[in-house]
């Protein structure tokens, strides 16, 4: 019995943790699928970088003249060195905080596809096509995901009391939100992905590692969805999957 259950557990950890890396062979498989998990964080990161040049670094530089802390027209020395620094480091963070995981959130319905796709590519089950309708709920649910996440932040932040608990949430609610995404995509209630969540909470949390990865969380969002989708797959139940072959053979 123990035996079993230490097998349980270590299948549990091992889900969760090498869901990314088998990720990248489904998308060295799918190549187009790459692109288009890739594109929307560019096209984030090329947006940002043309407001901060054209537009963010002027006004904060005119700021800093009215306030008497630059000199007007000056763009050297070490007062203007430093400001460029400052400046741009903080633009960074802000956008590594905020940017990120709002271009994430607006890229969700493309991230569903990748789920729903590499969910087909473990299962051999096909998911049915998501209505528009199905589309807006996920989008609406991700972002009130991202509302929970930076509540437990900031209660950390606020309170060193929530630290440990805030963190060992914060790691099963990421590894479950990657896990949700794909269980919404198979029209289980709320209730039932969050017992999916609690069954195979091991494998949530060996997954919200991950996110404690500068960047990772958010910048590579497409890959995650995948291991989302590929971690669900290998832990499900063999009545779970005959359910869902009905399901789809019906459709």
């Amino acid at each position: 019995m123990n035996a079993h259950k230490g097998f349980f557990l270590s299948r549990e950890i091992r889900n969760g943790f090498f869901s990314p890396l088998d990720s990248l062979k489904f998308f060295a498989k799918h190549k187009g699928l790459l692109f288009i998990g890739v594109a929307p964080q560019i096209l984030g990161i090329a947006a940002y970088c043309y407001f901060l040049n054209e537009s963010a670094v002027i006004k904060a530089q005119e700021f800093l003249v009215r306030m008497g802390l630059l000199e007007a027209g000056v763009t050297d020395g070490l007062a203007f060195g430093s400001f460029q620094i400052a400046f741009y480091v903080l633009a960074i963070l802000l956008y590594a905080l905020l940017g990120l995981p709002i271009v994430s959130t607006i890229a969700s319905p493309l991230y569903d596809l990748i789920a729903q796709r590499a969910y087909t590519y473990t299962s051999g089950i096909i998911l049915p096509k998501d209505s528009l309708a199905q589309m807006l709920r996920s989008f609406v649910s991700e972002i009130i995901k991202l509302v929970i996440i930076y509540a437990a932040i900031f209660l950390s932040w606020i309170n060193p009391v929530f630290v440990p608990i805030g963190m060992l949430f914060s790691l099963w609610f990421l590894g479950w939100d990657q896990f949700d995404r794909t269980l919404a995509l198979l029209h289980y209630p709320l209730r039932r992905r969050f017992a999916f969540g609690f069954k195979h909470g091991l494998s949530c949390i060996s997954l919200g590692l991950w996110f404690y990865i500068p960047f990772a969380g958010s910048l590579m969002a497409f890959t995650f969805a995948a291991a989302g989708a590929i971690a669900v797959a290998n832990v499900q139940s063999s009545r779970e999957r005959d359910e869902l072959k009905q399901i789809s053979a019906q459709s």
